[in-house]
């Protein structure tokens, strides 16, 4: 519900007429970023519009004070410390004006000199990348993840680096997956009170080489230390790093596309997404949706299919919705044609699964996974579709929702 007018806070001088009655806090210096819609009379749907679409002015016009010549990646982490002036936009009934701010206290983030620090550590990981690749290959980049396979969307910005720094090799991050190029994992472990990213270049048929590493302060990209606990951990489902080869050199590769973003991190409520499938040989496969808190369930193939496949495949089309746990993890299990799939060899069509475990992963069986987390950030994702209540109601529903499903194998 939008509240009154709040008396003059003491901000900068006058960015908008929402800054005149606006107030982050007396005494505190602040960069703001405010947002205004002018629509007359107050009451109806037509005031609910507005006071959303100024809170999504305020927070874009925030990012482009805080964030001139950063990358986006910088720029996310940054706004994770923005703070509302209310807690809810407002209305101005004088004025006829819905009316919202966000500030960030102190002024511009000065991210020296602990960035500056991660720069020169990263550039060295680069070195070493370069030597381990060759001039013109093409290659897939991995986004920087925990040895569990836990995505660290966090550190989006060391592979942005590591990226513009090998301007000799190509990177490969959407299409079809494939299976013909080499991997360049990036793996984040504590060092001491610092963060380590280790750089692994594997082959096809699964060797790896090393890429180096990087040893830098966590603050420098706004942590602490590892987060912990967000994602269903590798160790639970019998995986090392989120992949496996299977027999006879057997390897599956799921991909996940949104938007034209191959592997995105993080995904909207309501956003669009399509999952696909490659083997490296003639493969049966199951694929499963694993949720931070175990919630599962097998969701490919469809009824009748079988699960073959010859190359690759696509499995359809879906709409990301809140994870019960925080975020979702695609697990695909491939073996060869003949071989045995699992407790739930001959099933199709959508179940429930429950206490997802190494056990539905056959010995000889290939795997490949992929993660992703809720995006709540208003300014990518709007307003609606970030509200932390909201997506927490939707994700018991969908705990319920799979709970309510028939038990696999039943």
């Amino acid at each position: 519900m939008a509240g009154d007018p709040p008396a003059d806070g003491g901000i900068n001088a006058a960015l908008s007429p929402c800054s005149v009655i606006g107030g982050l806090g007396p005494g505190t210096r602040w960069l703001a970023g405010t947002g205004t819609v002018a629509i007359g009379a107050r009451g109806g749907k037509a005031e609910a519009d507005a006071l959303a679409r100024a809170d999504s002015l305020a927070r874009a016009d925030l990012r482009a004070r805080a964030c001139v010549g950063w990358s986006q990646e910088d720029c996310d982490m940054v706004m994770r410390g923005a703070v509302q002036g209310m807690g809810d936009p407002w209305f101005d009934p004088a004025r006829g004006v819905a009316c919202s701010i966000y500030g960030i206290p102190g002024g511009p983030v000065d991210l020296a000199p602990s960035r500056r620090s991660a720069e020169v550590a990263i550039d060295g990981l680069v070195s070493a990348l370069s030597a381990a690749l060759a001039n013109g290959e093409t290659v897939r980049l991995e986004p920087v993840a925990t040895p569990d396979g836990c995505a660290m969307p966090e550190l989006a910005a060391v592979g942005f680096r590591i990226r513009n720094g090998l301007p000799q090799v190509a990177f490969e991050d959407s299409g079809v997956a494939s299976l013909s190029i080499r991997e360049v994992r990036l793996t984040v472990s504590q060092a001491g009170t610092n963060l380590q990213v280790t750089a692994s270049v594997v082959s096809s048929d699964g060797t790896a080489r090393s890429g180096g590493l990087a040893v830098f302060p966590g603050s420098a990209y706004g942590l602490e230390g590892l987060i912990a606990g967000t994602c269903r951990s590798d160790s639970a489902i019998g995986l090392t790093s989120g992949q496996r080869a299977g027999e006879a050199g057997l390897q599956v590769e799921l991909g996940l596309q949104a938007d034209g973003d191959r592997t995105p991190d993080s995904l909207c409520d309501g956003q669009g997404f399509a999952l696909d499938v490659a083997a490296s040989a003639p493969a049966r496969v199951h694929v499963y949706s694993v949720a931070g808190d175990g919630t599962a369930a097998h969701i490919w193939p469809p009824p009748p299919g079988s699960g073959r496949i010859t190359g690759d495949a696509s499995l359809g089309g879906f709409t990301a919705s809140p994870s019960p746990g925080g975020d979702e993890r695609i697990v695909a299990v491939a073996v060869a044609e003949g071989a045995p799939i699992g407790p739930l060899d001959e099933h199709h069509g959508f179940c429930r699964v429950d206490g997802f475990s190494a056990a539905m992963i056959p010995v000889g069986a290939a795997v490949s996974t992929v993660t992703w987390r809720m995006d709540t950030r208003a300014d990518v994702c709007g307003q609606a579709s970030a509200d932390p209540a909201a997506l927490q109601v939707k994700a018991a529903k969908a705990r319920e929702a799979i709970g309510g499903l028939p038990r696999c194998g039943d």
